[in-house]
């Protein structure tokens, strides 16, 4: 039933009786006809860059992007109160909500990240409707909220729509593509006519289809014809990812200065490790793009340290619905391909994926936007909640993620747990904890890995490092102060 990808021109052979093209190869295993060319059009390039080895070997032609792009926050012009529900009402915000919440749930637990709870009772969804609502509220507007969800999350989160109907915002719901993987050493799609989308066989096509998948869903056309001009695309998980508050800068920005495509941006701290970088390719009449750094070989990494790419892609962006509206009509957007490795089954596949940040290098009028760290708060794995759910934030009831004041450093402790059975999982996490949750407005850092509880009310100060052994346990009594420590074993305390 394998699919033999000829080398050229781009034609499918093997399981059928004559040759076929992409298109028609990728709609006999399931695709929709839109599905197919899009996908046709990926793998094509991706084939193309593969044959002619330019994967990775320019990667040392790449150089931080010239400052003059970058927007500083504390620059910009704080919104005219009468000018901002105006603005309000010209924007749509779409959540990217296609991924699951495995890497908190651990296993194979395929529950929706948007429907975790990272509060008592308050899941990611949950903050985003009250994010918009507080907004359509406050200023007698009505700025619609838009999921992009995927074959995963689709069916479980339109279930959970209801709940909200009653609150003061419109949610729309598109369905993103879904791309066959692929084997790695053939490049030929490992799914079949009788696989299933919810088989391990496909895979959502990545971030940057929200482009493609909102025009094919009608939304684009629709709230351009209602007078919408900009859209603001965030992940759900990022609960910073706001369209703003008290000043509203941003929208002020977007507006005055008509760019097509916005970004955001943020400085880089330890913490950041899955996501990417601008950067500027000299051989390429400078044109900013993305890099993701998982596109990137461990060899060439020291090309990207932080001194030299000092700002992080939150993959918050504010696109102007006109032009994304033509560049799709004129097929102008050419986005990054990224091939992620996956080994489900032990089969050796890869799958084919489009960051959205990628699009800043299709559009003419673009800027890059440094903003403070909060507008980039994404909840990835349990050390991220661990900061959220201690003294150093509060969640508001309007969904909006306030720092404690108390704190009196610019930066967020770095935490880092264990990748092991104590930490990485949301129900083992829980377990580290009894009571309330470790204080740590004078923390800088901590590492705990390994069979380690806290009590109630412990106090965290300065860099603390905790560490049980095999064998081990480490059991930090209610109300005890740590600060610039080690500690290992049964209360074994050393300093650091």
């Amino acid at each position: 039933m394998a699919l033999h990808l000829s080398a050229s021109p781009l034609v499918y052979s093997g399981q059928f009786s004559a040759n076929v093209t992409p298109v028609e190869a990728l709609i006999k295993i399931g695709m929709s006809e839109n599905e197919a060319e899009a996908f046709s059009r990926i793998q094509e390039r991706y084939i193309k860059t593969k044959r002619e080895q330019k994967a990775y070997f320019k990667l040392d032609k790449y150089q931080p992007p010239r400052e003059a792009l970058f927007a500083q926050y504390e620059n910009l012009i704080d919104c005219p109160p009468e000018n901002l529900p105006g603005l309000l009402d010209k924007l749509v915000v779409i959540k990217l909500n296609g991924g699951l919440g495995t890497s908190l749930l651990g296993g194979t637990k395929e529950i929706p990240k948007a429907l975790i709870e990272i509060q008592p009772g308050t899941t990611f969804l949950d903050i985003a409707v009250r994010q918009i609502e507080y907004i359509n509220e406050t200023y007698n507007v009505n700025v619609p909220l838009v999921l992009m969800n995927s074959h995963y999350t689709d069916t479980s989160i339109n279930k959970i729509l209801p709940k909200y109907d009653n609150r003061r915002v419109k949610i729309s719901t598109f369905l993103q593509q879904s791309y066959p993987r692929l084997f790695k050493d053939t490049l030929q799609p490992i799914a079949t006519g009788s696989s299933s989308r919810d088989s391990r066989d496909w895979a959502p096509a990545g971030s940057g289809d929200v482009f493609e998948s909102f025009h094919k869903s009608g939304l684009l056309q629709e709230f351009i014809n209602q007078g919408k001009e900009y859209v603001f695309i965030s992940n759900v998980e990022n609960i910073g990812g706001i369209v703003g508050t008290k000043t509203f800068r941003l929208i002020n920005e977007v507006f005055l200065s008509q760019h097509e495509f916005v970004i955001e941006v943020t400085k880089r701290i330890p913490n950041d490790s899955l996501g990417g970088v601008l950067v500027q390719d000299i051989e390429s009449q400078n044109r900013v793009r993305g890099l993701e750094l998982s596109q990137v070989p461990k060899e060439k990494l020291h090309l990207f340290k932080a001194n030299n790419f000092k700002y992080w892609n939150t993959n918050s962006m504010w696109v102007s619905l006109k032009s994304l509206l033509q560049h799709i009509k004129e097929d102008k957007l050419k986005l990054k391909i990224i091939a992620k490795q996956r080994n489900e089954d032990s089969r050796n596949s890869i799958q084919l994926e489009c960051p959205a940040g990628g699009a800043i290098q299709s559009f003419e009028k673009v800027e890059a936007l440094v903003v403070p760290r909060h507008r980039f708060r994404e909840i990835k794995t349990t050390s991220d909640l661990f900061l959220l759910q201690t003294d150093l934030f509060k969640v508001e009831s309007s969904g909006l993620v306030i720092a404690n004041a108390l704190r009196t450093y610019d930066t967020v402790p770095t935490i880092k747990f264990g990748n092991d059975q104590y930490f990485s999982t949301l129900s083992e996490y829980k377990k580290r904890f009894k009571g309330k949750l470790p204080h740590i407005l004078e923390l800088d850092h901590l590492t705990a890995s390994g069979d380690v509880v806290f009590g109630s009310g412990v106090t965290l100060k300065g860099t603390v490092i905790i560490v049980a052994n095999d064998g081990e346990h480490v059991d930090i009594p209610d109300g005890a102060t740590l600060e610039n420590k080690v500690v290992s074993g049964s209360f074994y305390i050393l300093e650091h």
